[in-house]
């Protein structure tokens, strides 16, 4: 049975950046995003009880800007493309 989805995303991203390999960070950030995601997939009923499903997931948080000293404007984009796969037990 083919199927599409589409919802609101909620994620916890860290960033981390070292840009002259030193070992010592120049910039450390953690910050929650809410986003959107869309997707398809199939569910395949191997039995009445056991269904197999595969899916594809695109997610997008928008983007995130930040200065630091060596770059005025630093942007990162933040998606995802997910396939997921899975089995499942009905009761």
């Amino acid at each position: 049975m083919p199927y599409v989805a589409a919802g609101v995303s909620f994620a916890e991203f860290k960033f981390d950046l070292d840009h002259d390999g030193t070992g010592d960070w120049d910039f450390q950030e953690k910050k929650s995003f809410t986003g959107w995601n869309i997707g398809a997939g199939v569910d395949y009923a191997m039995t009445d009880n056991l269904i197999l499903r595969a899916e594809y997931r695109f997610t997008d948080f928008g983007r995130k800007s930040f200065g630091n000293d060596w770059d005025d404007n630093s942007k990162i984009k933040l998606r995802t493309n997910d396939i997921r796969l899975g089995i499942a037990y009905k009761f």
